[in-house]
């Protein structure tokens, strides 16, 4: 529904799906309303609009801040949103199962690794961790 609404909530909506198929969520509604769950599905969101205009060339610079020691860029406001979501899913306190918050931070990674990768890396990754031996 969020999807037909034009609602910009993908990534929550990825990881909510990816909880209920992986039998982490029994009462779907129960959960989407609690304060937690909702101020992780805002982080992901916001973290995976910052990658997805990364992704597409569309950050201004004052949204960028380069260290000068390294030439290493950062993304300012993805940095802060990516340390709230570690630091909320690596928290005891929420009450809301380890598991359902680790979704969290794997569909981040995943966002993250796909924009700053271009798809013939990731599709080469994927083929040798898939499909070569293991020593």
């Amino acid at each position: 529904m969020k999807l037909q609404e034009g609602d910009d909530a993908n990534a929550a909506l990825l990881v909510t799906t990816l909880n209920i198929c992986g039998g982490r969520i029994d009462e779907a509604k129960e959960i989407l309303s609690d304060q937690h769950y909702t101020t992780l599905s805002d982080l992901i969101n916001n973290i995976s609009s910052h990658l997805s205009q990364h992704k597409n060339k569309k950050t201004s610079a004052q949204e960028l801040c380069i260290n000068a020691e390294n030439g290493s860029v950062k993304h300012m406001g993805m940095e802060e949103d990516m340390q709230k979501l570690v630091q909320l899913v690596h928290e005891e306190t929420t009450g809301i199962d380890k598991d359902i918050k680790q979704t969290f931070l794997l569909v981040a990674k995943a966002l993250y690794y796909d924009a700053y990768f271009p798809a013939q890396t990731v599709d080469i990754h994927m083929s040798k961790v898939l499909f070569l031996p293991v020593p």
